[in-house]
């Protein structure tokens, strides 16, 4: 499966992250950059978009295969798919779903255009 290029502000979210990109990073370090890689304090302009555990997912495929955005994309789409099947098993366990119920819910989770 190939994909290529970085798409709207993946440039900056990815290949300009700090946080990212860096050859060591802490998660102290994680934790004070917004999603953008810019420090959450202090001076300068930040929009306090704090995403670590995207950010966090970024880290890990940087190091899996660099700044190929194919990995990038394949780990997303896959990570995308548990989220769906979660939200199923979610349906049938707290919402006391059927099976066929909590199936729909995962697709429409799964397919709906805000997660673009």
């Amino acid at each position: 499966l190939a994909y290529e290029g970085y798409k709207m502000d993946d440039t900056v979210a990815i290949s300009r992250n700090p946080n990212v990109v860096a050859d060591e990073v802490t998660l102290a370090e994680i934790m004070r950059r917004d999603f953008w890689g810019l420090p959450m304090h202090g001076a300068g302009w930040t929009n306090k978009s704090f995403r670590p555990l995207t950010t966090w997912t970024f880290r890990l495929n940087y190091l899996l295969h660099g700044l190929e955005s194919s990995g990038f994309f394949i780990a997303n789409v896959f990570l995308h798919c548990v989220a769906s099947l979660l939200v199923g098993q979610t349906a049938m366990s707290v919402a006391g779903l059927s099976g066929s119920w909590a199936a729909i819910a995962s697709l429409f989770f799964g397919v709906h255009p805000v997660h673009t």
